[in-house]
């Protein structure tokens, strides 16, 4: 499989990093309109370090995905992006987080797949850029996504509702 074949997420449809470069000033109108209805910015619960607010994408609306309802969602925390496919009839979930990097582009830091009422969890680490952790869980009823993490010298430690 060459650079240009790699799959990306979500997991129920293979598209390929080629497919989704912009390489010049037409595609970039296509990208953005795919994309402008989808892509929120929201508020960060129990704060400590980090951004105010991060960007969510919520990819699909319950496509049947393996015999059940699975929702996708991708979110950016500062040089990080999580990827997460939820299957709302059995509460398991894939949860995939990717440090951004420039030039390189997403390099897959950690990934796990579990119950969203047990949580699931994953330490992440690349080189000397970044160490910590990303969990989701299940809190007062609500998905909730928790981080705590060190990239490129900067703390970023809070919770987001994801629904």
């Amino acid at each position: 499989m060459s650079s240009s074949q790699v799959p990306v997420f979500p997991l129920n449809v293979i598209s390929f990093v080629a497919d989704r470069s912009i390489t010049n000033s037409g595609d970039v109108l296509k990208h953005i309109s795919a994309y402008e209805d989808k892509i929120n910015s929201i508020k960060v619960d129990a704060r400590k370090d980090g951004p105010d607010e991060v960007y969510i994408c919520k990819e699909s609306d319950s496509p049947q995905f393996q015999g059940g309802d699975v929702d996708t969602f991708k979110l950016s925390i500062g040089p990080l992006e999580t990827s997460i496919a939820y299957n709302l009839q059995t509460q398991k979930m894939i949860l995939e987080v990717f440090l951004v990097l420039p030039v390189l582009g997403p390099v897959l830091v950690g990934a796990s797949t579990g119950s969203l009422k047990d949580g699931v969890s994953v330490k992440i680490g690349y080189e000397s850029v970044l160490t910590g952790e990303v969990d989701t869980r299940l809190k007062n009823k609500r998905g909730i996504l928790g981080y705590e993490f060190e990239a490129f010298g900067k703390r970023y430690d809070a919770e987001v509702k994801l629904f």
